[in-house]
């Protein structure tokens, strides 16, 4: 498999040459994949929806007034995308992920919300937990920035399986 590393809006790659891109990898019998946080404009995630074969597609939170303060954007285009590739693309399989970050999105009501919203949005997609990892901090280094969440740990795993364990049980 190859997996594209692109945002739909055009962070990393702009769309439509991603989208050129997985045509050309697809005619080769390439396998694609897109990870997404869902926030860019609709028109580029369908252009290179068309071309792939699956995708990760990242939701945080529900709540639109935690997603902003711990984000600094809303979640309302994400979750808006989520269902608008749900309804468009309902043949290519997506794999909703949560990154889980202490204090954030730890609750069991988080994640039932979560759970809920893809539930209603997609019928039943593959759901997956991720535990909080620190691992983007020498990015930061490297750009000269602070990194947010330096005193952040992660989960333990005790509390990561009762997580876990809730969504399995849905």
């Amino acid at each position: 498999m190859v997996s594209m590393p692109v945002q739909a809006g055009g962070t990393l790659i702009p769309a439509g040459f991603a989208a050129r891109l997985l045509q050309k990898a697809q005619g080769r019998g390439l396998d694609t994949a897109l990870e997404t946080s869902g926030h860019g404009d609709w028109e580029g995630l369908q252009n290179v929806s068309r071309h792939l074969n699956r995708i990760y597609f990242d939701i945080k939170s529900m709540d639109p007034d935690r997603h902003r303060r711990h984000t600094g954007f809303s979640n309302r285009l994400i979750l808006e995308n989520f269902k608008r590739l749900c309804s468009a693309f309902p043949e290519i399989p997506i794999r909703v992920r949560t990154p889980v970050v202490p204090g954030f999105n730890d609750s069991m009501e988080e994640i039932k919300a979560i759970l809920d919203f893809i539930n209603e949005a997609a019928g039943s997609p593959d759901y997956e937990l991720l535990s909080y990892h620190g691992f983007g901090e020498p990015k930061y280094r490297q750009l000269g920035k602070e990194y947010p969440c330096a005193t952040l740990q992660p989960l333990p795993e005790s509390r990561m399986s009762v997580l876990r364990e809730a969504v399995l049980s849905r």
